[in-house]
C-alpha cells in the first residue's frame, strides 16, 4: 500500500483517534480531586498522586498520533519520522495506530472512573473488574502490530484474549493477580523466543 501524498481520510482518523483520550480527560477534569489514586494492587489503590499524572497517556497518544500522521502523509521534509516506521506498510501502521489509541482510551476511561468521585460505587466496581484486563488488551494490540512475532502473533493475541477473560471476568483478587503474572511470564517467554529468531 502506497503512502498518501496529503491529508487523507486515514490521516484524519488517526489524528481524531489519538486525541480521544485527551478529550475524554478534559471532559472530566473538573470532577477530579487534586490528588487521585494512580496505582492499584489487588483491587485497592496503593499509590496516590497529582491528577496531572492522568495526562501521561493522552499526551503519549497525541504524540504517537502526530508521528503516524506525518508518516502517512508522506511528508518528505521529516524523513527521520518515516525511518521510525520504515518496517510498516501504511495499512499496518494505520491499524496499529487505531489499536493503540483505542487501548489508551480504554485505560484512561477506567482510570477516570476509578479516580473521579462523580462516579458511583457500581461504576467503580465495573471499572475495577476491567482493570486487570489491561495487560490482555496490550497483548492483543502488540500481537496485531509488532512485526517481530511473525507467525507467533496469533499466540500473543490469544494470550491477550485469555488474560482478559480470566482476569476480568472469571478470577478475582489473589487468583486474578496470579493469573495476570502467569500471562506476563508467558508473554515474556514468547518475546524472548521471538527475539532469538530475529536476523
Amino acid at each position: 500500500m502506497r503512502l498518501s501524498t496529503g491529508f487523507s481520510r486515514e490521516t484524519s482518523v488517526v489524528l481524531i483517534a489519538s486525541l480521544a483520550p485527551l478529550v475524554l480527560l478534559l471532559l472530566f477534569w473538573n470532577t477530579l480531586s487534586d490528588n487521585v489514586p494512580v496505582h492499584w494492587f489487588v483491587g485497592a489503590p496503593n499509590r496516590w498522586g497529582s491528577k496531572y499524572e492522568l495526562l501521561t497517556l493522552p499526551l503519549v497518544s497525541v504524540i504517537l498520533g502526530l508521528l503516524v500522521s506525518i508518516r502517512l502523509s508522506g511528508c518528505s521534509t521529516l524523513r527521520f519520522i518515516s525511518s521510525l516506521f520504515s518496517e510498516y506498510t501504511s495499512k499496518k501502521l494505520f491499524l496499529c495506530s487505531i489499536g493503540s489509541s483505542t487501548a489508551f482510551f480504554a485505560i484512561e476511561a477506567i482510570w477516570i472512573v476509578l479516580a473521579s468521585p462523580s462516579f458511583g460505587v457500581e461504576s467503580k466496581d465495573i471499572a475495577m473488574q476491567l482493570l486487570p484486563c489491561l495487560p490482555g488488551i496490550a497483548y492483543i494490540v502488540v500481537g496485531l502490530c509488532e512485526k517481530k512475532y511473525k507467525n507467533k502473533s496469533i499466540y500473543v493475541v490469544m494470550l491477550g484474549v485469555v488474560e482478559v477473560v480470566l482476569c476480568g471476568f472469571i478470577l478475582h483478587g489473589l487468583a486474578g493477580l496470579i493469573a495476570m503474572l502467569v500471562t506476563i511470564a508467558v508473554f515474556a517467554g514468547i518475546s524472548i523466543r521471538a527475539n532469538a529468531y530475529l536476523p
